[in-house]
């Protein structure tokens, strides 16, 4: 069975009253925002509008008309479904008036997907993203930590980011990149993630994420059954992927973009059909100075016991023996030899 993965996205009581009672009139100023037609109503006074419906009006930062960097293609993505974050949109506004990346006009463009199992570096690979080309990315979900990193595209689901985020093999979309990392490396990750988000945790203890205590490993019957969980879900997300023959897919590794950031960056822009100077890209990324998705490993102790190990190696060659595709087959290879 495959993983669930726990909902980030609180919405107040207040709001959700609002929700409901605003229902008629959300519908009508919708079309507006959402029509892709060129409008004469200001952005600011179209997220004004909309942010009215969900909350109060006076909550919407006062930003200059002049410094909102927001046209109708962005204002479109702000009505659902597009948008899973309805409760950031004053942030949005805030931001949109030193944007750190620029929306697309999405009409002609067709949906690239960005998906990986949870714990495989898919927001480390946005920002890496967003710093070669300036666009904005986007997620299926809505997680309040990238939210306030500065990635304003986070809850956007349309072709009006450069890629859309998910960890769901049934996401639709015209294309894939797919972000491959060792198991026995992505299972950790995604536990560590648990252990924070879904209080698996005392609340006094306050675990660090790079470092939780060897407590949450060794002898937890937690960790045993989760490992057991996510291999398979890592198995039967790379099954779900690859049985898409019809669309377009990119495969890359999280090491390999980790030792060569420059190298599997231009390999991703010309998958994407982005226009770049490999000049700019290399100088971009010379010091290769982001951190911020990049923790370091912080463990005296192997969090998995022999056994744990080895089942996740017999799954991976059940799983290298029933696929016939050439790349994935040799990136398992790989991963079996670091096991």
């Amino acid at each position: 069975s495959t993983a669930t993965i726990p909902s980030r996205l609180n919405i107040s009581t207040q709001t959700r009253s609002s929700i409901s009672t605003a229902r008629i009139s959300r519908n009508i100023s919708r079309t507006s925002i959402s029509a892709r037609v060129p409008s004469t109503t200001p952005p600011s006074t179209l997220l004004a509008q909309l942010w009215s419906k969900w909350s109060s009006e006076s909550a919407l930062p006062k930003v200059p008309e002049a410094q909102l960097q927001c046209s109708d293609a962005i204002c479109s993505n702000l009505s659902p479904p597009n948008l899973k974050c309805m409760n950031r949109i004053p942030d949005l506004v805030k931001r949109m008036a030193a944007p750190t990346c620029r929306f697309q006009k999405g009409e002609s463009k067709p949906k690239y997907l960005l998906r990986s199992f949870p714990g495989s570096g898919n927001t480390w690979v946005r920002q890496v993203l967003e710093k070669a080309t300036g666009i904005c990315t986007g997620s299926i979900y809505c997680d309040s930590d990238i939210m306030l990193s500065g990635m304003i595209g986070e809850g956007v689901d349309s072709s009006s980011v450069l890629v859309v985020k998910t960890h769901n093999p049934k996401t639709p979309g015209n294309a894939t990149i797919f972000i491959v990392r060792n198991p026995i490396n992505a299972i950790v990750s995604f536990w560590k993630w648990q252990l924070i988000y879904t209080r698996m945790y005392k609340t006094e203890e306050k675990i660090h994420v790079a470092n939780p205590p060897v407590r949450y490993f060794r002898n937890n019957p937690r960790w045993n059954n989760s490992i057991r969980g996510e291999v398979n879900y890592w198995t039967n997300l790379i099954k779900g992927t690859l049985s898409k023959t019809n669309k377009p897919l990119l495969i890359v590794t999280y090491e390999d973009i980790k030792s060569n950031t420059t190298r599997e960056v231009f390999r991703m822009l010309d998958f994407l059909n982005v226009e770049y100077s490999a000049e700019e890209i290399i100088e971009k990324f010379k010091d290769d100075q982001l951190t911020m998705f990049k923790r370091p490993k912080v463990r005296d102790f192997d969090p998995y016991t022999p056994p744990q190990r080895d089942r996740v190696r017999i799954r991976l060659k059940q799983l290298s023996t029933s696929l016939h595709h050439k790349t994935m087959v040799e990136i398992i290879k790989r991963y079996l030899l670091e096991l």
